[in-house]
């Protein structure tokens, strides 16, 4: 997983030189202000060229930011880390779009790579909780289709308003997310509450100010309402 997460960073923000382009926004940003201070340890050209240039300053040397980052992106790609084959992970899809709360959806996704050996659905129904992996599967009892058609799939008994999910999947080597950003990313699975009908939930007792009367389970006494379900 570790893995996973940082070839997305090396792929996202190192190698396609993403950082080039934000490196020439800040330095935009603060420009007119480096030329205007007197008190700068390097030049004006200094400051313009070292995304490109190296500079020495003193005993010091203060690498180009695209000589740095262009060396360590070859330098980290042809490690073995990060040239193990990932899992493809494609077709993710929920079989219901549109569930009810208490409907049961399956996930599926399609994963390439003969070396995979886990593949995973991680959910939560909380966006401030933490993700809930359970394990999917490619034998042809999880609604998957036919056992070994790289479609793995598993049951999901829908419980609140909307579930936020991930695939991950791994091999010995490297694993994969979809989307390639999870957990900070997720897909969104939206269901619907059945209203009930008028008249069959009714508020039955309500005990307020409840200093002496009743005692809870735990002896204390606290304010409560009863409900009836029809």
């Amino acid at each position: 997983m570790y893995l996973a997460h940082y070839k997305t960073i090396l792929t996202e923000n190192i190698t396609n030189s993403n950082y080039l382009t934000l490196a020439n926004d800040y330095q935009a940003i603060i420009d007119a202000a480096v030329q205007a201070d007197g008190n700068k340890f390097y030049t004006y050209t200094q400051f313009v060229g070292n995304i490109n240039t190296d500079y020495n300053l003193g005993q010091n040397t203060a690498s180009g930011l695209t000589n740095l980052m262009n060396a360590r992106g070859t330098y980290l790609s042809a490690l073995s880390d990060f040239t193990a084959v990932q899992p493809s992970i494609s077709n993710v899809a929920v079989s219901n779009t549109d569930p009810d709360v208490d409907d049961v959806v399956t996930f599926t996704s399609t994963i390439i790579n003969t070396n995979t050996n886990a593949v995973f659905l991680g959910y939560r129904t909380n966006q401030h909780a933490p993700f809930t992996k359970i394990q999917m599967f490619d034998d042809g009892a999880h609604n998957d289709g036919a056992a070994g058609d790289n479609v793995y799939g598993i049951d999901y008994t829908v419980n609140n308003d909307y579930t936020q999910y991930y695939v991950y999947a791994e091999n010995n080597n490297i694993g994969a997310f979809s989307p390639a950003r999870a957990q900070h990313e997720f897909y969104t699975l939206n269901s619907n509450y059945i209203p009930l009908a008028i008249g069959s939930l009714v508020v039955n007792e309500i005990m307020a100010d409840n200093e002496t009367i009743v005692a809870d389970q735990d002896g204390e006494y606290e304010d409560w309402i009863e409900l009836y379900n029809c």
